[in-house]
Order: C-alpha cells, then structure tokens, then sequence
C-alpha cells in the first residue's frame, strides 16, 4: 500500500513539474514577445532606422552577392552534374575524407558559393534518400561558406583598401573547414552511401524557373531575416546588452568597447561587419572567426530552411568550433600575405565612391515575383 501510494506521489510530482516547466516555457515566450511589441512601439524612430539600413544592406549586399550563386547550385543538383565526379577523384575523397563523389562535389562547392547553398544541397541529397539523417547533420556544418562574393564584395572591399584582406578571409574559412572535415573523417567513414550511377545530365527550362523560384523564396526568407536581426541588434543596444559584452570583449582582447559592441553585432548578424573601423587588420582574426561562425542570424535562415527535417544543434556546434579554429589559421597565415603589405596596413587612405545602387536588386526582385506568379498562374489553368 505504501509503495503503490509512493508511486502514485512521484507520477503526481513528475505531472506537476511537467506542467511547471511549460507554463514557465509559455512565460517566457510571453515576456519575450511583450518586451519585443513594447519596444516597436516605444521607439519606433529607432526600429524605422535599423529596418532602413537592413533593407539597404539586403538589396545592395545579400541578393547581389547571394541570388545568382543559389539559382546555379540549384540547377547543378538537379542537372545531375555533382554525381558525375570521376572515378579516381572519388576514391581519393572516400579515403582522405569519408566523402562520397556528390558529398565532395557539394562540400567543394559550399566554400565558394554562400551560406545557405551547402545546407540546401544536402537537404536535396537527404530528400532523395542517398544521406541518411546523422551523415546530412554532420555535413551541414562542413558545407557551409560565406563565398567569394560576399567576401570580397561585402568585408574586404569595405573595410579595406587591398583586396588581400579578402584573400586572408577566405583561405582561413577554407582551411577551418577542411581541418574540420579531417578531424571527422573517422566517423564520416562509418556510413559511406554507394556512388550512385551516374546520372544523365539535363538541364531544361522548366529546370530552369523552378530553381529560379525556389531560390527567390530562400533568398525572402534570407532578407526577412536580416531585417529581424537588424531589430534585435537595435533592441540589444538601447538595452546595454551590446555596450556590457563590448566591456567584457575589450577586457580580454584590449580593444576599446565601441569596437566591441560592433563585433557582437557582426556575431548576431554577419552583414553588420559594414560597421566595424575600416583598416583596422588586428581585427581580422574577428572578423575570420565571424565570418566561419556565420552569425545568429544565417543559423536561424538555415533553421528555417531545415524546417525540422534534421536537427540543427550539431551544425551550430560545429560552426562554433570552426570559428575558433578560422581565427588561429588567420594569426597563422597573416604575416605570410602581409609581408608585402605594410604600407596599405599602416596607412589608412581616404577614398571618394559612390554607392552601388539599389535599383538592379530592386528589379530582380520585381521580375522573380512575376516569374513566380506567372508559374502559380499556369499550375491552376487545366
């Protein structure tokens, strides 16, 4: 009688702390959400600024360096071209990396062709059934790159007066996920896929629009996203969240608050880095670490991409370990590519431009809207 009464105390007691964990879950949520509507509504100048800039950053930053790079890996895994790697090649990657052809082709690819890029190749992989899920959330956090575009385009041509700082960006982010990739070959070897035979290549118009359509889509949720953050980073500094981590950052590393409150801000959201002191190649190491790490917001577009098919957690784990390892191959690697370029480093020089316009972003924004509505249009018609 005891022991049944006993253990009908400890169900009661597990009911109750299940329902105390959600209704404090709900709260929380709650909190959240009523701090987020009063400060849109408290200081709305403040909110109007930070959504301008995210829009400007959007149309003269992501889609230009972004849009193009996604339609095209998209049509190269629907082509079938990444499972026609040779023979040879992909004997070597089975043995060095535990790679399969399509995964290296798609793991070469990711380096230079954007965030989102490696993930959704991997998602189309996944969804045809050649990965199975642990192999797929394993490679989502190797396949994953800022690319060229942004790179020099975004950080190095704004921030620096050579394009080296560009070229020290992207060899370091290289080299973290390649040392990444060595140091996980031992369990990627476990569940090697079966090269498939290869595929027959085609490439049709029809391919065309749907790539054209699915990557317009990927890059609405990429800008809504950026402005989302640009709202969170404004709300993080009237509340002196980014003035206390600039503090703590300044602490360790010695450099002044205000530059590290704008360090946080990149980690929140890598296209921020437009913010930080131009020239400035001690903070290069940073920027290398952020740019490997992607920033909160790209891990929230890539969640939103996943949706739920396969967990994220082992992506961001992995990003964070990256990022780490990015900023020592940049100490490592800088005086090698700034040997020849102590004049450029040492003197900051003033230079007159002119902005890029946003109208070509505007347009193309215009004309995938009526590509997708013109397909939507012709679904419906019998």
């Amino acid at each position: 009688m005891n022991k049944s009464l006993m253990f009908n105390n400890m169900i009661e007691w597990v009911m109750f702390m299940n329902k105390s964990a959600k209704a404090m879950k709900n709260g929380f949520i709650s909190a959240i959400l009523v701090t987020a509507a009063y400060f849109c509504m408290a200081h709305t100048k403040v909110i109007a600024d930070a959504v301008s800039e995210a829009v400007q950053r959007c149309l003269l930053t992501v889609i230009p360096s972004l849009y193009a790079m996604m339609i095209v890996s998209a049509l190269l895994v629907r082509s079938g071209i990444t499972g026609c790697m040779p023979n040879f090649l992909s004997r070597l990657t089975r043995l060095f990396f535990g790679l399969d052809g399509t995964s290296a082709a798609i793991f070469s690819m990711s380096i230079f062709a954007g965030y989102p890029v490696g993930t959704s190749m991997l998602l189309s992989e996944y969804e045809s059934g050649r990965l199975n899920a642990r192999r797929t959330e394993l490679l989502c956090g190797l396949c994953f790159g800022a690319g060229p575009a942004f790179i020099f385009g975004c950080i190095s041509g704004k921030l620096y007066s050579s394009p080296t700082a560009g070229m020290i960006i992207l060899i370091s982010t290289a080299v973290a996920n390649i040392i990444g990739l060595l140091l996980m070959s031992p369990w990627l070897r476990r569940d090697i896929p079966e090269d498939t035979a290869k595929k027959k290549v085609t490439l049709t118009a029809d391919m065309l629009t749907d790539c054209m359509i699915s990557s317009g889509r990927s890059m609405a949720v990429i800008c809504f996203s950026v402005v989302a953050f640009a709202v969170i980073s404004a709300f993080f500094q009237m509340a002196g969240i980014s003035g206390s981590v600039g503090k703590i950052l300044s602490w360790i590393s010695g450099m002044d608050s205000g530059t590290g409150s704008r360090i946080f801000a990149v980690f929140l959201d890598i296209t921020n880095v437009s913010g930080l002191p131009v020239n400035d190649y001690s903070l290069l190491p940073y920027i290398c670490g952020a740019t490997s790490f992607g920033g909160v917001c790209v891990l929230f577009q890539l969640s939103a991409l996943v949706r739920g098919r396969i967990s994220i957690l082992p992506l961001v784990a992995v990003r964070v370990v990256m990022a780490a390892v990015s900023g020592m191959v940049c100490r490592v690697v800088m005086p090698i590519f700034m040997r020849y370029e102590l004049i450029s480093a040492s003197a900051v020089r003033g230079r007159i431009c002119r902005e890029g316009s946003a109208v070509p972003s505007v347009m193309l924004v215009i004309m995938t809207l009526m590509v997708i509505a013109g397909c939507e249009k012709a679904k419906k018609v019998p």
